[in-house]
């Protein structure tokens, strides 16, 4: 039976991926909150059941009242949720779709291609990496010759090494510079602590370490998606085997850090439990030199989320230029304020691959 693009049959599709018992009803209700911020099922008409949403009064919106976008976006999670034994083409599904929403959307197509087989074209690097860091995808670069008419293209498969690989991001405008070929990664909570750790912390009291790159993510809650993206980096490029354990990730020792880190060490177990710690303090702030202990209080205790990230910023600073100003006179406040982080840092300095 043929189906058309008009979406007849989508109510029908969304009728029983509303049925909580249906297999594949959790995974597309999660991904279409993701990415349209609410669920699409099948809401009750007049002429039967349509597509649609339940506002908050009880009342219904029809899938067509949305964007047009909305059925189309809702008809793939509805087609990758049930599909079984089937040929899937999807044409660059990064159109029309944030980031992080696209995420969403590639897990979903990872989790139904161990059901189908799914052809993907696209432009994106996000999704080159996503779905080539699948176990047992194929990567193949499409080129076209240029002034031929009609047109010749070539498709040729990209091989698992790590050069090709790169360059297939390079062409695709994804800059490498990110997650370069170090001989290690540090990922930090914020960048105050990536600030300290590199440019003072790690020259002073953990030298080899200057082979590290120290990345900043912005706030506790980017700190599994970038692990995530690196990790995904680093199978995409078939570097597993070179920078398996190369990467460390230091949290704030709040309870949000603690649980980030559990999380990392159940979700990555062929990672070393130790490459996932969280520091003694509740705040990197508390490392800084004894003389800015009462300016940091100051700053911590401002209740306004938006003037406390500014009086940190502004107390960072402060501090980075009281550091420069007298090189031994640092170094010696840092030794005793910040022996802890100093000694995180030279433990990853022991655990760092020999050049």
């Amino acid at each position: 039976m043929a189906i058309g693009p008009d979406f007849t049959h989508l109510a029908a599709k969304l009728s029983r991926l509303g049925n909580p018992g249906f297999p594949g009803h959790r995974r597309y209700f999660d991904t279409c909150n993701e990415i349209l911020g609410f669920t699409v099922t099948a809401v009750p008409s007049v002429n039967g059941q349509r597509p649609g949403t339940f506002l908050a009064n009880g009342e219904t919106l029809p899938v067509d009242q949305m964007g047009e976008g909305v059925p189309n976006i809702v008809g793939l999670l509805a087609d990758l949720a049930l599909a079984e034994d089937k040929l899937i083409l999807i044409e660059e599904p990064e159109n029309d779709l944030h980031p992080e929403a696209l995420k969403a959307l590639l897990e979903l197509i990872i989790e139904s291609s161990t059901r189908n087989q799914i052809v993907v074209s696209t432009h994106s690097n996000i999704v080159a990496r996503h779905l080539g860091s699948a176990s047992d995808s194929l990567l193949y670069h499409v080129d076209a010759e240029r002034g031929a008419m009609p047109p010749v293209a070539t498709i040729d498969p990209v091989p698992p090494k790590a050069s090709a690989r790169i360059q297939v991001l390079r062409e695709l405008g994804y800059s490498f510079s990110d997650f370069d070929l170090w001989d290690g990664w540090i990922l930090l909570e914020e960048s105050s602590a990536e600030r300290i750790i590199r440019d003072y912390l790690i020259p002073w009291f953990a030298p080899k370490l200057t082979r590290v790159r120290t990345v900043a993510t912005k706030g506790n809650a980017e700190i599994e998606p970038t692990f995530a993206d690196f990790n995904r980096l680093v199978r995409f490029t078939h570097l597993e085997e070179a920078y398996r354990d190369a990467a460390w990730v230091l949290v704030d020792g709040d309870s949000d850090g603690q649980k980030i880190v559990k999380r990392l060490r159940r979700t990555y177990k062929n990672w070393a439990a130790d490459r996932f710690e969280t520091l003694d303090q509740k705040q990197f702030e508390c490392y800084y030199p004894e003389t800015f202990h009462e300016k940091v209080r100051n700053a911590l205790d401002t209740p306004d989320k938006q003037a406390r990230r500014q009086a940190k910023n502004d107390l960072l600073v402060e501090v980075r230029g009281w550091l420069d100003e007298n090189e031994q006179r640092g170094r010696e406040a840092l030794e005793k304020s910040a022996t802890s982080v100093i000694d995180h840092l030279q433990r990853i300095e022991r655990q760092l691959p020999s050049p």
